[in-house]
């Protein structure tokens, strides 16, 4: 079996007649041309031919490529995790053409071929950098966001089993450990980084010291957890992989500034992990393979160094075509507000110390603030002093992007071109994870 890292989390798997890709993007610029892929590949057309298997592991577009996916076979089988969010994926990919999709169950083993079988591990980042918060979390039925997804990959001709996480950080290192229970690792696939995210490289109330100093210690806290699940686990190999990204748009120096070059580049992460670990550390690019044959790996010669970091000129972002509608942007917001409430409460989620918030929004022209316990706009009162301001400052554009759903407000953060204040700096889950869900009622939307 040959297993090959094209860019962030496309993975080949191959061995004979059979061929799997894994969460395709290789060719399209996402998120408005916010984000390019990294590093910048000649198009190996063979990548594409004689796919049997696509497994895309979340709906984030870095992972779920459209302009990829319509270069493979439309016959290919298409794997997706079952979570409610997933409908997204299997939705577009129908409208596309595809049709031999199959929602798989979590937490089970799934057959691919007479000897290749793959497990799909839920998801481990439910609450974020919240460590501590695993160790109190009560049982129950309630619903956290969380969409990312991971697999194991078991081989029984080679005899190897290979944990590959896509954006599935192993924040709870212990549940990772019980889905690979009795199970020798032979490769271990994690993110090593987080930039996908905006903050704090986009939140302005934070100075660049603070930028700096609050990625870095992100960056540490997910190093902690990984370097906890690879004790847990006790993998042969380490492949640091998805987290590679080339970012567009106003915030594209900045981000370099703002961000660790150690945890930026795969071979210098690749270098740090080994070394804190004690385990060989593989950054693979196009070029690369590892080929398991008889227990046996193979490492191919890199043919070329990867060009790392140098950024290609940049491109303008592109947003949706549309008509500003003639609507009240003031009735819109607070329908969409409604909107985000009633389907938190579909989904049971935990709105934990939301109603301490003020959710404040400023365009060219308006700023509205909404109180999250009336859910009113509420104008800055002696009432309403104390609370905390979380404050998106955008285009009335993007923003009617945004409520129209013709952009979902959590790709518009991986796109890094919002701008958001926070007051006080303190991250509070529910408010992110309410977000996910702030656009117009279906009946609204065309």
């Amino acid at each position: 079996m040959l297993l090959k890292n094209i860019n962030n989390a496309t993975t080949l798997v191959s061995d004979n007649n059979f061929k799997m890709i894994m969460d395709p993007w290789i060719v399209g610029d996402i998120y408005q041309n916010s984000w390019r892929p990294y590093p910048k590949n000649k198009i190996d057309n063979k990548w594409f031919q004689n796919i049997d298997y696509i497994f895309i592991s979340h709906l984030h577009e870095d992972h779920f490529d459209l302009k990829t996916i319509k270069k493979i076979n439309k016959n290919v089988k298409i794997i997706i995790p079952k979570l409610n969010f997933n409908n997204i994926i299997k939705i577009k990919l129908e409208k596309n053409g595809f049709k031999n999709i199959e929602m798989k169950n979590l937490s089970k083993w799934h057959k691919l071929n007479d000897h290749l079988s793959l497990y799909i591990i839920p998801p481990l980042n439910e609450l974020a950098q919240e460590l501590n918060a695993y160790a109190n979390r009560i049982k129950d039925n309630l619903f956290d966001v969380a969409i990312d997804t991971g697999i194991i990959l078991k081989d029984s001709k080679s005899k190897t089993n290979h944990v590959i996480l896509f954006d599935n950080s192993p924040y709870n290192a212990k549940r990772l450990k019980l889905h690979c229970k009795n199970l020798k690792i032979k490769t271990f696939w994690f993110p090593y980084n987080g930039y996908a995210s905006d903050y704090p490289l986009c939140y302005d109330n934070l100075s660049l010291k603070e930028k700096r100093e609050s990625s870095l210690k992100m960056s540490l806290t997910r190093e902690k957890a990984t370097l906890k699940a690879i004790k847990l686990i006790k993998p042969e190999y380490l492949i640091p992989h998805s987290s590679d990204f080339y970012l567009n748009g106003p915030r594209s120096k900045e981000f370099y500034r703002v961000h660790d070059i150690n945890f930026l580049d795969k071979k210098k992460y690749s270098e740090r992990i080994e070394k804190k670990s004690g385990i060989k550390a593989l950054a693979l690019y196009s070029k690369d393979h590892i080929l398991f044959e008889n227990k046996n790996d193979i490492i191919s010669i890199k043919t070329k160094e990867a060009e790392r970091i140098k950024s290609p000129s940049q491109k303008k972002l592109s947003f949706p075509i549309f008509k500003m509608k003639k609507s009240n942007l003031k009735e819109d917001l607070k329908l969409s507000i409604n909107a985000m409430f009633e389907r938190a409460a579909k989904y049971k989620m935990r709105l934990r110390n939301i109603n301490e918030w003020l959710f404040e929004i400023q365009t060219e022209n308006n700023k509205f603030t909404f109180d999250l316990e009336s859910r009113e706009i509420k104008k800055r009162s002696l009432k309403n002093k104390n609370k905390k301001k979380f404050t998106l400052i955008t285009s009335e554009k993007i923003l009617r992007s945004i409520l129209q759903g013709k952009i979902h407000l959590d790709n518009a953060c991986i796109g890094n071109y919002l701008t958001w204040k926070r007051s006080p700096d303190k991250y509070n889950k529910t408010l992110h994870d309410l977000l996910f869900f702030f656009h117009l009622p279906k009946s609204h939307l065309k």
